[in-house]
């Protein structure tokens, strides 16, 4: 279940805008190889793919990669998190 969610926050969802250039496919590739958040982001940034934006942040402040990069990987686990504990009703 985790590494479906990791995928589809890679693509993008509602909360997170998602890797640009990634889609479902390249997700899954990531995904499958990597298996863990850390590795993927490691592999993104070796890649130069990782974001300069958070998920959503569209406001380009300017800070250096590395920053923009983090702020990437804390709305992934925002995102993450969302999907893990929401809430949802069903009226039967």
């Amino acid at each position: 279940h985790d590494m479906f969610v990791y995928m589809c926050i890679l693509n993008g969802c509602d909360y997170c805008d998602g890797v640009p250039g990634i889609g479902i496919k390249t997700a899954h590739k990531l995904v499958r190889m990597y298996r863990t958040p850390a590795k993927i982001f490691k592999a993104l940034r070796a890649a130069g793919r990782m974001p300069l934006a958070g998920c959503g942040n569209t406001s380009g402040s300017g800070n250096d990669d590395d920053n923009n990069s983090n702020d990437f990987e804390e709305m992934f686990w925002r995102a993450y998190r969302t999907f893990r504990h929401q809430t949802v009703y069903n009226r039967v």
